[in-house]
């Protein structure tokens, strides 16, 4: 009898250990810390007691987030089960229906889901208005509706209260109320989870494309005050002193972002984007170098260094990067790429390759 109760003891830990493994991972993304959310998941499938297609619809999340449609779509596609039909079998293919753009399919699958769980599962209504707005925008009215009857259902979660605001925010520019909303909304997660972290980060962002650039760092140092180790918030808080010119401090929190993300090319890459933006192409063209140095086959690296070295005037590096850049199989090509490359070409002398 107590070798039986043993068992069950460790079969219920073991359960419980997966099950909050699972939510530590659904919290990461919800943070926007896709890089460790995608850690936590592949660990999960090397364990035979959990159910994979719960770790493959959040990894599909994931990469999602992650701008890495490809591997998102491969996911979704794993989660689908036709001999058994679940809520999230449908989330997932909802997903994959409204990233190939086909309304129709989109909203069937997501009703299916729905009627499943006889629309009373706020975490339903949360993925499926989740799947509107992030990683971009593709219908706010959609997810204002399906996030506000998530709220409706469940008024104590912080994640779907600041996706909420989140559709809020992105309708401001059609209604000037909305960013109002958005902040009330933001306000009341930190006010259900005094360590809602994110809802200090939104509410930075909201500041910074204000320009208010004292409230949002105000607003990102009460984030760090909360979890110092929360890695986005320094990326935030570099570009909140960049822009509001206090250079001294912004090298210090990139710096402190990479340090917290070991492997996230993510990391580095936003640092690029920063300096390049801002017309920084020294710093740009060195960070990417550093970036290759580590990393010699990342595209987007191998990008910002033949964009900065042409920027500078550097035209045979920039050449010879650009060369790199396109032999990378791996690359996602973007309109511009063709345009830097013409002006490099030509520079260069390669008249066929302008062409």
């Amino acid at each position: 009898m107590r070798k039986l109760i043993a068992v069950a003891l460790v079969a219920l830990l073991a359960t419980n250990i997966f099950a909050q493994t699972l939510q530590d991972a659904q919290k990461e993304i919800d943070r926007e810390n896709f890089f460790k959310a995608k850690q936590i998941l592949n660990g999960l499938l090397k364990s035979e007691t959990v159910n994979k297609a719960d770790v493959y619809y959040y990894l599909g999340n994931a990469y999602l987030n992650s701008e890495d449609i490809d591997s998102a779509k491969v996911y979704y596609k794993l989660v689908w089960n036709p001999d058994n039909r679940t809520a999230l079998g449908y989330l997932a293919n909802g997903r994959l229906a409204l990233l190939n753009k086909n309304a129709a399919e989109t909203k069937l699958n997501y009703d299916r889901a729905l009627q499943i769980t006889k629309m009373k599962n706020a975490n339903i209504y949360y993925e499926i208005g989740d799947s509107y707005i992030h990683p971009e925008l593709k219908d706010v009215n959609a997810a204002i509706t399906n996030l506000e009857a998530a709220f409706n259902l469940d008024n104590k979660n912080p994640a779907i209260s600041i996706a909420l605001a989140d559709a809020y925010n992105a309708n401001s520019a059609n209604d000037n109320s909305m960013g109002g909303k958005a902040m009330n909304k933001y306000e009341y997660a930190v006010e259900l989870d005094k360590k809602a972290v994110l809802a200090y980060i939104k509410m930075g962002r909201i500041w910074v494309n204000g320009k208010v650039y004292p409230s949002a760092i105000e607003n990102y140092n009460k984030a760090l005050a909360i979890d110092p180790s929360y890695a986005i918030v320094y990326k935030e808080l570099g570009e909140a002193y960049y822009l509001s010119k206090q250079y001294d401090k912004t090298l210090t929190n990139f710096q402190k972002y990479i340090d917290l993300s070991p492997g996230d090319s993510r990391a580095r890459t936003a640092l690029l984007e920063m300096y390049f933006r801002n017309k920084n192409y020294e710093k740009s063209a060195e960070e990417a170098a550093i970036g290759l140095e580590k990393d010699p086959n990342n595209w987007e690296f191998s990008r910002f260094c033949f964009y900065s070295n042409f920027e500078l005037k550097r035209y045979k590096d920039a050449y010879e990067e650009m060369k790199k850049y396109w032999a990378n199989p791996t690359k996602k090509v973007k309109d511009i790429d063709y345009i830097y490359s013409a002006r490099i070409a030509s520079e260069a002398g390669d008249g066929e390759g302008a062409m």
